[in-house]
């Protein structure tokens, strides 16, 4: 009668140990290196690059040489680097490209955007304007956004997050990456 009392008690507790190593595990972070225009980014996942050049206006298609994106979609999240070179006509503004792309995602969701709050400061010894903000979507679903803009010569560099309002580890894995974006100068 005991060791039928322990079976189960056994079973459940292997369980428990296997389901706690499982969750406690780290997600392992690597750098990673992306396109051809010198970027590199600590990130918990890998990217695809993807070709975006069919979505772009034809306005938007003539004021850019070159153009690299790489995204990583899965567990209702979403992210992307985008990459530009343009031509010597443009004339690069921070605040523009910020706008940009906020307006571009609030109207990919359909909905609004909230609590906005925009920073300068230095990362890896570039000026980065960073961004977060919240995206209602149609459907009243929110969704937490941040983003990083850096502008190097001719080059804009520009990685997004956008997840699931609420989840602090996607909060902070985007946060990281943020942070990590580096530009080697040897590739400019």
């Amino acid at each position: 009668m005991k060791k039928q009392i322990m079976l189960p008690f056994l079973l459940a507790a292997c369980f428990l140990i296997l389901s706690c190593k499982n969750s406690s595990s780290e997600t392992k972070w690597e750098t990673i290196e992306l396109g051809s225009m010198g970027l590199s980014v600590e990130a918990p996942f890998t990217f695809k690059e993807k070709n975006i050049e069919s979505q772009l206006t034809p306005a938007v298609k003539k004021l850019i040489k070159k153009m690299e994106t790489f995204v990583n979609e899965e567990k209702g999240s979403y992210y992307a680097i985008n990459m530009a070179e343009y031509g010597d006509e443009v004339e690069f503004t921070m605040d523009r490209a910020v706008d940009g792309a906020l307006n571009e995602m609030r109207l990919k969701a359909g909905g609004k955007i909230s609590n906005r709050k925009d920073e300068m400061k230095k990362i890896n010894g570039n000026e980065a304007s960073l961004t977060s903000a919240t995206i209602t979507d149609r459907n009243e679903s929110k969704m937490e956004f941040q983003m990083v803009i850096i502008n190097k010569g001719r080059k804009m560099y520009q990685l997004m997050g956008l997840y699931k309002q609420g989840s602090d580890q996607a909060r902070k894995n985007t946060a990281q990456m943020l942070e990590s974006i580096c530009i080697n100068e040897n590739d400019l």
